[in-house]
């Protein structure tokens, strides 16, 4: 409105049933991933990779009864300014 230009940040925002409720613990048929390699969303089509998948073995929540889960599939570290690590991590130019 004052002619000064605005910025944006565009992001990919999921609602998961048990972020809207409120789980204590994640749901079995959870796949996770905040951190993607670059790239990494091409994979929707196969099946995007986790994080981790040591909640799998959690007891079905009521979320999650009667939901078929996919298969688990654990994202390799990646490289990001010469380290390689399973996320980004911020750090001051020198």
């Amino acid at each position: 409105p004052d002619g000064k230009p605005m910025r944006a940040l565009r992001v990919l925002s999921p609602l998961w049933p048990e972020g809207l409720v409120g789980a204590e613990r994640r749901s079995p048929t959870n796949r996770y991933n905040p951190y993607h390699e670059p790239g990494g969303l091409g994979k929707m089509v196969t099946g995007l990779e986790s994080l981790s998948c040591a909640h799998t073995s959690n007891p079905q929540n009521q979320q999650s009864l009667g939901a078929s889960a996919a298969p688990c599939l654990t994202m390799a570290p990646w490289s990001f300014r010469g380290e390689t690590r399973s996320f980004p991590r911020l750090a001051q130019e020198p």
